[in-house]
């Protein structure tokens, strides 16, 4: 496996692990403190023990010196900066009671679809295959995660 996909494997994992037990779909503000990613200058322990075992070394430099993630279930919206306006990675419509259940039911369960975050070729490093990716996809490899996660 490359590197971005057992960064996505390992993120996703630590994620489960971390917010167990502090995911709430029925209260989706509930806990998102707790589940908020912060990069002030320093990476967050979660990204960067995720990177470390990935292969993936300085993380920090694919992301600007401050970024705050909310990672709410069926919302997952950012900050770029102290006084940055806040965008949306995901969001969907208010949960239905069958979305609460079936995310309830699937103990966290990440839908995530191999074939769309389209690597191929070959790559020098990990570095050049996050560029790749990116640049490819017009978005952060980062974004999947994070809103299969939240989706449920």
């Amino acid at each position: 496996r490359d590197c971005v996909e057992r960064f996505r494997s390992t993120l996703t994992s630590r994620l489960r692990t971390h917010y167990s037990g502090h995911w709430f779909p029925e209260l989706p503000n509930r806990g998102s403190g707790y589940r908020c990613i912060r990069i002030n200058h320093i990476m967050d322990p979660l990204l960067e023990s995720a990177a470390r075992e990935s292969g993936i070394a300085n993380l920090l430099r694919f992301f600007p010196n401050e970024l705050t993630l909310w990672i709410d279930p069926f919302d997952v919206s950012y900050r770029i900066g102290e006084n940055g306006s806040i965008g949306q990675v995901y969001g969907s419509d208010s949960p239905t009671p069958d979305s609460v259940q079936n995310i309830q039911q699937s103990d966290l369960t990440i839908n995530y679809q191999n074939t769309s975050h389209g690597l191929s070729g070959v790559f020098s490093s990990c570095k050049d295959q996050l560029r790749g990716f990116s640049a490819r996809n017009s978005q952060s490899v980062f974004t999947a995660p994070f809103a299969a996660f939240a989706s449920g």
